[in-house]
């Protein structure tokens, strides 16, 4: 029998002895383990990142989205039109937007309950200015997904929306300031 790795043969043997005492005065024996694949390891638990590695992983959706943005508003330019590009730019804008939500929720949680405290603040305010860019993103989507392309709309959402995201940055980069992550 293969015992799984990261559980110390020691605590399991501690628990089976204990559960032994409990009933008779037999001798204690060792609980049977069932191995645990690397598969089912990694679903089971999932890894846990430090805040600063959470933190940085956040700036760069951050980045990726201020760029994705930037490509929807430059691809509804008259001169350089180009609707297919507009439209999957927005896709990818809208998928980055929802992993960096995630992430966000991520580091927070990794977060110790003082450092949550310390930013609950600023974190609110993160969450308007992310609420109001997925307000922006809908809106694009719905000006994207009609058969027209209204370009002067959808330039004006994607202009507003790189507008967010810059509040998004500044907000986010002071929260790493008051935890010490910048």
């Amino acid at each position: 029998m293969k015992l799984h790795s990261s559980i110390p043969f020691a605590l399991l043997l501690a628990l089976a002895m204990t559960q032994s005492a409990a009933g008779d005065d037999q001798k204690a024996k060792p609980a049977a383990v069932e191995p645990v694949s690397a598969a089912q390891s990694a679903t089971s638990q999932p890894t846990q990142l430090a805040p600063g590695e959470l933190y940085r992983s956040c700036n760069q959706l951050i980045l990726q989205a201020q760029e994705k943005a930037k490509i929807v508003k430059d691809s509804t330019n008259p001169r350089n039109l180009n609707a297919d590009r507009t439209i999957q730019t927005h896709k990818e804008l809208q998928q980055t937007l929802l992993k960096l939500k995630d992430e966000h929720q991520r580091f927070v949680q990794a977060l110790t309950p003082e450092q949550q405290t310390s930013v609950q603040m600023r974190n609110a305010v993160i969450d308007q200015v992310h609420n109001r860019i997925l307000e922006l993103a809908k809106e694009m989507d719905r000006e994207l997904s009609d058969n027209t392309l209204h370009v002067a709309e959808v330039a004006n959402q994607a202009r507003a929306t790189q507008k967010e995201m810059n509040s998004y940055q500044k907000e986010f980069r002071a929260m790493g300031g008051t935890l010490g992550l910048n």
